[in-house]
């Protein structure tokens, strides 16, 4: 990109420098699309500093700033009719978080949110590296709802160190998560949600945990509010549910694990494999009995579960399980369309992790076709 393109753009001189060094860390990034699942392209630019500019001037810092689509690694746009546009700024404590975009996802909610703490004075001495929004509650047409898993990335290149905060006056970062019923009877609240209307969305950042290092070393208390709207209608008529509802028992050395699997879901983002278990025999999370899911190919498609579980009745309990695949993993999607059917395998670990044994007559054929 040549700056001579931004001659015919009215611009304060002072942003005009603001956005050509934002052109330039954006040029450098999409040269180096090595990234990892993120990356950023010239922070906020206009959107933090409060300067009103003409329409042609928006026109241009959108196609340079961050998107949903980069921390994925998917093209441009890719995800523009299943996301919503909030541009809302929330202040408080000299910190500004900006909410950019929202994205109501089979079983996550996620975030596209810069930072700004260029007003936030640090003491000298602070050895804080990192700052980490928490969201203290989610609101969905007024039901009160809690974050039930919160994941962040940032949107820095590989030339970027996130210990290098202090010398940054904002950054960006992408929030994924899923919710819950404050009451614990609805763990599975975005996938049960009706995402054919409208949703009235408030998001409530509660503090902001400041990082030294990999440890909390305080926190700053706030309020951060975001209030939008949100239509996943087309995420919902994109994501395919399959039913399961097939058990697995596998009973060795005095141990039994049962395997409950109950759907398998596929959206434009991610694919997961729902299930409930319960095991007998040891403390070992299912026994160390995992799975793993291929297609007709014999590529890996879902490895690994997840989830929480009680002891109850001398059972050990498993509500929920996932196994949970981003499509868009290692920068190559996995083209759903093209698979006839996953093979649901269960596999025994070692202590290590690693496979030890391979339950293959007790294989579960899901067809997509």
């Amino acid at each position: 990109m040549k700056f001579d393109e931004f001659n015919n753009i009215e611009v304060p001189e002072e942003v005009d420098v603001f956005i050509k060094n934002g052109v330039k860390k954006a040029e450098k990034v999409k040269q180096k699309r090595r990234i990892k699942k993120c990356v950023v392209a010239a922070a906020t630019l206009v959107l933090c500093c409060g300067i009103l500019v003409n329409d042609n001037t928006w026109a241009l810092v959108d196609s340079i700033t961050a998107k949903i689509e980069y921390y994925f690694g998917a093209n441009k746009n890719e995800f523009e009719e299943y996301k919503t546009g909030v541009e809302q700024s929330a202040s408080d404590k000299n910190l500004t978080l900006t909410l950019k975009e929202a994205m109501l996802e089979d079983g996550e909610f996620i975030l596209n949110i810069n930072m700004d703490f260029s007003k936030k004075e640090l003491d000298k001495n602070d050895m804080i590296t990192n700052y980490m929004p928490q969201i203290k509650e989610i609101y969905i047409d007024g039901k009160k709802f809690l974050p039930s898993s919160t994941m962040q990335t940032f949107g820095i290149s590989e030339e970027e160190n996130i210990n290098d905060i202090k010398e940054m006056d904002n950054i960006d970062f992408l929030t994924k998560l899923q919710i819950e019923s404050t009451s614990y009877e609805d763990n599975n609240v975005l996938e049960n949600l009706d995402k054919s209307k409208d949703h009235d969305v408030k998001v409530v950042f509660g503090k902001i945990e400041k990082m030294a290092g990999n440890s909390v070393g305080g926190s700053i208390r706030g309020n951060w509010e975001f209030n939008f709207t949100i239509n996943a209608k087309e995420m919902e008529e994109r994501t395919k549910v399959y039913n399961i509802d097939k058990e697995v028992e596998i009973k060795e050395n005095n141990k039994t694990t049962l395997l409950k699997f109950k759907e398998l879901r596929i959206s434009p983002l991610y694919a997961r494999l729902y299930l409930d278990a319960e095991s007998t025999g040891s403390e070992d999370f299912l026994n160390n009995i995992s799975i793993e899911a291929v297609d007709q190919a014999g590529n890996l498609i879902l490895e690994g579960v997840g989830g929480d579980s009680s002891y109850v009745d001398g059972k050990n309990k498993y509500i929920n399980l996932v196994s949970e695949k981003d499509l868009y993993q290692d920068g190559n999607k996995i083209d759903t369309g093209k698979i006839e059917y996953v093979k649901i395998i269960p596999v025994k670990l070692t202590e290590g992790g690693s496979v030890a044994k391979r339950y293959k007559d007790k294989a579960i054929i899901v067809n997509l076709k």
